[in-house]
């Protein structure tokens, strides 16, 4: 029998826009079970929306559960934020090179259902070197360790 597992920080939060179980139900059609979106325990442990919250014309806006860090190189094609609420960790990578509005994904994982290879996947998106964290804490220190250092205001002519 599978442990019960809190759904998140509201069983109301989503970030995806299509229908489909929410994360912790079991997954029980073969889209679930194809798509990725299982984890380890055989629940959803992925939630995702199909374009970044912060590109140029941001789609209905996601309230994050969390106060996202924009994560990785300054100047990237990506544009990377993230932030850990509970066991759930909320990316949002939008496509800054694009030229294409809403270019980008948001998702919504729950860390204690991620395989490694999904754990790796997000940690790839920031974008981590090597090992990917495992759990939480783990999660949380790698975010701050990676977090964009400041860049200082450009005088505008």
């Amino acid at each position: 029998m599978r442990p019960e597992v809190p759904r998140g920080p509201g069983a109301e939060f989503s970030v995806s826009d299509r229908a489909g179980p929410p994360l912790g139900e079991p997954c029980e059609s073969e889209r679930d079970v194809h798509t990725d979106r299982c984890g380890r325990h055989g629940r959803i442990a992925v939630e995702v929306g199909n374009a970044g919250r912060r590109a140029f014309q941001p789609r209905q806006e996601v309230k994050p559960p969390c106060a996202p860090i924009q994560v990785g190189p300054a100047f990237q094609a990506h544009r990377v934020e993230a932030c850990i609420v509970g066991e759930h960790l909320y990316l949002d990578r939008a496509c800054v090179m694009c030229r294409l509005p809403n270019a980008g994904e948001t998702f919504y994982a729950r860390l204690d259902e991620l395989t490694e290879a999904q754990h790796q996947f997000f940690y790839g998106l920031i974008p981590g070197q090597g090992a990917a964290p495992r759990d939480a804490r783990s999660w949380r220190a790698a975010l701050e360790r990676l977090r964009t250092p400041e860049q200082p205001e450009q005088p505008q002519p």
